[in-house]
């Protein structure tokens, strides 16, 4: 069962998120020998904007994987600061007015067990807060 969840990471910023992998019953899974990987994308027919795996942390960050059922998605700051680093925004605005600059892309997180099952566990918008002071 896919489970929907948006995520945030603050441009720049050393950056981790954890979740919890169940069963339907609601029961933690042991995922420390299975293997993850993460891809964030602007769009379905985009290159990767980010692509995380359990694997390596040599592209866009890292995924651990623990007996208790915790999956931690983690980018440093150098490879946060990469994320949406390519697109450049004009925005008109009153100065009164307070503007949030984010950007939006997609992602999913595959796990896939010691038998080769693969099970989408995560997926949904991955939201950048763009950095101004970088």
């Amino acid at each position: 069962m896919t489970t929907r969840q948006d995520i945030e990471l603050p441009q720049g910023s050393t950056w981790s998120f954890a979740f919890v992998h169940r069963d339907p019953d609601g029961a933690a899974i042991n995922v420390s020998n299975y293997s993850a990987r993460m891809a964030i994308k602007a769009g379905f027919q985009s290159s990767y904007e980010a692509f995380l795996s359990s694997g390596s942390d040599a592209d866009g960050g890292s995924i651990t994987l623990a007996a208790d059922g915790t999956v931690t998605l983690s980018m440093t700051a150098a490879q946060s600061a990469k994320m949406a680093g390519d697109l450049t925004f004009f925005i008109f605005f009153e100065p009164a007015e307070r503007v949030e600059l984010v950007v939006h892309f997609m992602y999913d997180l595959e796990l896939v067990s010691p038998a080769g099952a693969v099970v989408r566990a995560l997926e949904g918008r991955f939201i950048v807060q763009r950095e101004v002071t970088s």
